[in-house]
């Protein structure tokens, strides 16, 4: 195995390496590499992991907030709907699409 990355032994320790296996066998054989991936954990261990902030009672209304001026508009909902009736929306929908027969009786042509 040639000498390892910089890339390769920040993976290797936060443990995202795919052959983690080789690259610790490696360390384990190489002098050089082995300084170099303890100089990069001590630093790593330097940086502080910061706690994942909460999220408030509003924080779906925030984000929608911010997203929805991005979107464009829809069209107004089917008459006798309302997008709160996602369903019968979908039903008006695929009513107005559905062949209707001739007044007659007989199916259309």
């Amino acid at each position: 195995m040639t000498h390892c990355s910089e890339d390769d032994l920040i993976l290797h320790y936060y443990g995202e390496l795919p052959s983690q296996r080789d690259l610790t066998q490696h360390l384990d054989t190489c002098a050089e590499c082995a300084a170099a991936y303890q100089a990069i954990a001590d630093t790593m261990r330097l940086v502080a992991i910061p706690d994942v902030p909460g999220r408030g009672d509003a924080y779906g209304r925030e984000v929608w907030q911010q997203i929805r001026a991005r979107l464009p508009e829809r069209p107004a909902p089917a008459p006798g709907t309302t997008p709160e009736d996602p369903i019968g929306s979908l039903l008006s929908q695929l009513g107005d699409n559905q062949q209707k027969p001739a007044p007659d009786g007989q199916a259309p042509k």
